[in-house]
């Protein structure tokens, strides 16, 4: 059985170290004093709760901000994608025999959607997808990257949020909030649980950078653009069901 694991656990720790690394990489390069990737095992369904890095050191500006936040889910999306595209390719195509699939069923993401198209082309709704180990640890990669774009304090969303819309972010973290507890009820109660945490650990309110008057160039505005993009078709409403 731990060999059958491997590839699923190789793969999700590449995507995590990735995107880690998309943020330690970056800090350093702003002679930011940050630590290496912490790791954290947890008993979940996917044996993690993920990975962060530490800054020990403030950052300068909201230019420098908006990188760092930045290219951690950048790098863990462009080892996520054709992690995905291999394991879609390996994946079994069933026919539905029931008009419900027995066991979990992962929801969907535009990016998702689209990435099944590609490779396995318009499936009829009378066929279901088996996910191969690789295909889902893409799945948790995408769901993970989009869960870090929420902009609320100091997820990498709370960063790209703070960089671009400066002081005003903790009134988007609020609205946020309360948007997730919506979501919660109506569709997964996993934002529920999420929206507390957040709300607990992180709050809504962002640190300034030491010179909060610097401005956005005009390519890290679009860059700021471009992560929202990527939040959008990346977020899955409900993630799991059939449990």
């Amino acid at each position: 059985q731990l060999i059958k694991g491997l590839p699923f656990s190789a793969a999700l720790l590449f995507i995590l170290v990735s995107h880690e690394m998309g943020h330690f990489i970056t800090s350093r390069y702003y002679h930011i004093d940050a630590s290496l990737p912490y790791f954290i095992p947890a008993p979940t369904l996917i044996g993690t709760f993920g990975a962060f890095i530490k800054m020990r050191s403030p950052v300068m500006n909201k230019r420098v901000l908006l990188d760092v936040g930045a290219n951690g889910p950048l790098a863990g999306l462009l080892v996520t994608i054709p992690i995905l595209a291999v394991g879609l390719r390996l994946s079994e195509v069933k026919e539905l025999t029931t008009p419900i699939a027995e066991g979990m069923t992962l929801g969907s993401s535009i990016i998702l959607h689209l990435m099944t198209r590609l490779v396995l082309g318009n499936l009829p709704d009378t066929q279901q997808i088996v996910l191969h180990p690789l295909g889902f640890a893409g799945w948790i990669g995408l769901l993970v990257t989009s869960m870090n774009l929420i902009p609320v304090g100091q997820l990498d969303g709370g960063h790209i949020a703070y960089a671009v819309f400066g002081r005003r972010t903790r009134h988007i973290s609020r609205a946020v909030l309360l948007g997730m507890l919506v979501l919660g009820i109506w569709a997964s109660s996993m934002w529920l649980m999420w929206a507390l945490i957040l709300f607990l650990l992180l709050g809504v309110r962002h640190p300034a950078p030491l010179d909060y008057e610097i401005p956005l160039d005009r390519r890290r505005r679009i860059l700021g653009l471009c992560m929202l993009a990527v939040f959008v078709i990346t977020f899955v409403p409900v993630p799991f069901g059939g449990l």
